[in-house]
Order: C-alpha cells, then structure tokens, then sequence
C-alpha cells in the first residue's frame, strides 16, 4: 500500500479498538473485514507498528493459497517469530513426526488412542552415555511436511498432539507478557483451518490454557464466529469514507481552499469512498489540475 494511502486511512476508530483491546482481556479477539482497496492492509500496518511502539511480542501470519493455509505452518509461523528455542516440546514433537532423510530420533512417548508408544529404541545414538531422561534434547525442525508413515497416528490425533504441545510450550512464554497474533486474509485457510484456529487455538483462551493473548483476523468477508470464543470478538468492519474524509484528504494533500468542497464531493463520486480508488483518483486530478495544489517553495 503506497505512503500516500497510509496517510489518508487514519482509521481513528478502528485503531482505537484495537488498544482498548490489548488494555482489556474481556473480548481479546478482532475481526477486521472489508472489499479490497477499503484499506485493511494500511489499517494492519498501523496496528503491528502500535504493537512494536508498546514492545509487545507478535506474530504477523500473513495467509496466502501457497503459504500458512495449514495449521502445522501457522504454529511453526508463531513459533519462529517469538523464538524456536523457546519451544522445545512441539519442535522435537514435529521432528519426530516429520523426520528428515538424516534426522536422529529423538526419545519420546506419544499417547494415541489411549495406548502409549515408545520410541527410545527407535533412537540412534553413537559413543553416548546418557544419565536420566533424555526427552529434552531439540533438535532444529527440517521442515518436512510429509509424517513418517510408520507412525501410524491419524492426521486428526496428529494434529491434536501438535497443538497440545504448542500450547504447552506457549504457556508459560504468554504466563506475564502479552502476545497478539495478526492474521491477513483469512479466507485463504482451508475450512480445516479455520475450524482447528477456533477450536484449537482461540478457545485455549476461553478454557483457561493461555492468558495475555489477542488475536486479529482479517478477511475481505466478516469471519464465520466459532464457538464460545465469538463471545469474546470486537468488531471492526471497514467502511467507505465520507465526503468529509476526501476532503480531509484534499487539505492534507495541498488543495487549496478554492473548491475544494466541490473537487471532494465529484471524487468521492467517482470512487465510491474506497480509500485505493480515491488515493488514485486524487493523483490523477492533481496532475490534471496543476493549479488547485498549493506551491510550496524551495
């Protein structure tokens, strides 16, 4: 989004949500929606710039058809942006699921189906003594999205046992320190997706497992809300702007006073208040009206 348009879409009510937010933990959840060009983009720049001006942690998932669609590449996303050391149980978890061509086994038990499987005699380990349990040891996630077929654990237990120890590990990282997760697009998650980012995710917040968290999902569609956690939503939907913003804008811009009521209301016509349209249809009407903009000298 150009700086000109970051500019014009101040967004006042929707910034100012969002902060009560993050002072409140009574709805710490935002859904922000609106048709392309309305300004979500610009509006999510102000709100990950408030979050680095108040040095909280964040974690910015920006949604796409080929990338964090899937719910194992959202947690690693997380993951990553706070910090991989700092979770330790769902990296060797992911590793051991998801090993490499080279990767060592590391010793973990895994509860499926009631039944325990062990796998410290899976492990291969050379000229090592080990004292005590060894189920500590991290080892750097390879990425591999396609799990060991031998593991014979279905992709729904799958999921919940990598969930389980993301939050684990998330927990104690979120027990004094706040953490607001940012999502873009939304409606590029598979319904999956979206059903385990509610259920699995946003309703630890409700259920007592996580505290200090919000979380902001955007879309160009208003958000299905799912379960006892949509109780806990602010709303922010993006609206057209006025004749007044454009006019706004036209001051700012440098339009002298002359006509300006005028200029703002055929623009405002012409780009049925969506911010891109009227960014652009501002530029084009200066380079036509040369004279309407103020001078400035030097």
């Amino acid at each position: 989004m150009r700086d000109v348009l970051a500019a014009f879409v101040d967004r006042h009510l929707e910034l100012s949500r969002f902060c009560e937010m993050l002072e409140s933990d009574e709805k710490p959840i935002m859904i922000v929606w609106g048709d392309d060009g309305i300004g979500k983009s610009s509006l999510l720049a102000r709100l990950i710039h408030e979050c680095a001006s108040r040095k909280l942690h964040k974690s910015e998932v920006f949604v796409s058809k080929s990338r964090f669609n899937s719910y194992l590449e959202i947690l690693r996303k997380i993951r990553d942006d706070l910090g991989p050391e700092l979770f330790p149980n769902f990296t060797q978890l992911v590793n051991y699921i998801f090993p490499g061509p080279l990767q060592p086994r590391a010793p973990i038990k895994i509860e499926v189906g009631g039944g325990a499987q062990s796998v410290l005699e899976r492990a291969k380990l050379e000229n090592v003594t080990i004292h005590g349990d060894v189920a500590g040891v991290i080892i750097k996630d390879c990425m591999i999205n396609v799990p060991d077929p031998s593991l014979n654990i279905p992709p729904q237990d799958r999921m919940n046992l990598l969930t389980a120890e993301f939050l684990k590990d998330l927990a104690p990282i979120v027990q004094n320190a706040l953490l607001v997760v940012l999502f873009d697009d939304i409606q590029e998650l598979t319904d999956e997706t979206y059903m385990w980012l509610w259920e699995g995710i946003i309703s630890a917040l409700e259920q007592g497992q996580l505290k200090n968290i919000r979380f902001v999902l955007c879309g160009r569609a208003k958000p299905q809300l799912q379960g006892a956690a949509a109780l806990s939503v602010k709303e922010a939907p993006l609206q057209p702007l006025g004749v007044s913003d454009v006019e706004d804008y036209l001051e700012r811009s440098g339009h002298v006073a002359d006509g300006r009521v005028a200029a703002a209301q055929m623009l405002w016509a012409a780009s049925g208040g969506v911010p891109l349209k009227v960014a652009l249809a501002v530029d084009s009407y200066f380079e036509f009206f040369k004279d309407k903009r103020v001078r400035v000298n030097g």
